[in-house]
């Protein structure tokens, strides 16, 4: 496989390699990919928490007018 990568990245691929904390170019790559999958994987996750919330509040029956700052200071009242 053959990649072309920008400047600015082949020098930060450089650089970690010359560091010593990579062996070569390619463990770079490769842990920067599964960096990627790992962050991709977290997004996805949340989104999905995101949609279940989305689906609830809308199952939960019809919506009302609350007034937040009443809200707020009975919410602080319970938790104090």
């Amino acid at each position: 496989m053959s990649v072309s990568l920008p400047a600015k990245l082949e020098a930060l691929i450089r650089e970690k390699v010359a560091s010593g904390a990579y062996r070569d170019e390619s463990e770079v790559v490769g842990k920067a990919l599964e960096l990627l999958a790992r962050y991709e994987a977290e997004v996805e996750a949340k989104r999905e928490a995101l949609r279940g919330m989305i689906k609830e509040g809308l199952e939960s029956g019809e919506s009302r007018e609350t007034d937040i700052d009443l809200l707020i200071d009975e919410l602080n009242a319970k938790f104090d």
